[in-house]
């Protein structure tokens, strides 16, 4: 485990990140951490350190894309999915799913995730989560789970209270992320 801070809340508190993970995965979170700081300023490189500093860092800059793109449409097609299981065609399921994708991606354009995030798992609404899990068949129910701990995750960092944050989990069937509040003690 790592704790890093990563600033200060407008309260002047420290705001920190834990990493968690095996000794080797925490080294590799450095090594790409040191690979992005050499690149935030290139003028202190060689092209040819350049060149090896890009080739290091390409799998972290490849998988945040392939989440940001590729990820992103895959949600979209099980969303779709959802709604053909209830009915609608293919076209039709588009059509209804369309101005959400708009309205979300139009929010996004404005402001970052964390600011961004709606939905049950940020109002705490965890009778609606259970509704969803019962109605998802199990891989789409692993799936929303999983998706449901990254959104639990940003919405501890946007502020909602540890007893929320644990009943969420309870509903999640899931552990509460590694996010440590600002003023916690390491």
């Amino acid at each position: 485990m790592k704790v890093t801070s990563i600033g200060k809340s407008n309260e002047d508190r420290d705001l920190l990140i834990v990493f968690v993970g095996s000794d080797e995965s925490i080294k590799n979170l450095e090594a790409y951490r040191g690979y992005l700081g050499q690149l935030a300023d290139p003028r202190t490189l060689t092209e040819a350190q350049a060149k090896e500093v890009i080739a290091k860092a390409k799998p972290i800059y490849h998988a945040s894309a392939v989440f940001a793109s590729n990820y992103f449409v895959v949600v979209e097609a099980v969303a779709q999915r959802l709604l053909r299981h209830a009915g609608l065609s293919d076209a039709e399921a588009w059509q209804a799913l369309r101005p959400l994708v708009e309205g979300t991606f139009e929010n996004l354009s404005r402001q970052e995730p964390i600011a961004a995030l709606t939905g049950p798992v940020e109002r705490g609404d965890v009778a609606t989560i259970r509704r969803h899990l019962e109605a998802l068949t199990h891989d789409d129910a692993v799936l929303y789970r999983a998706l449901g701990r990254a959104a639990l995750e940003l919405a501890q960092k946007r502020g909602m209270d540890e007893a929320t944050a644990a009943q969420v989990a309870a509903a999640l069937a899931t552990d509460l992320p590694p996010v440590l509040r600002p003023g916690a003690r390491t």
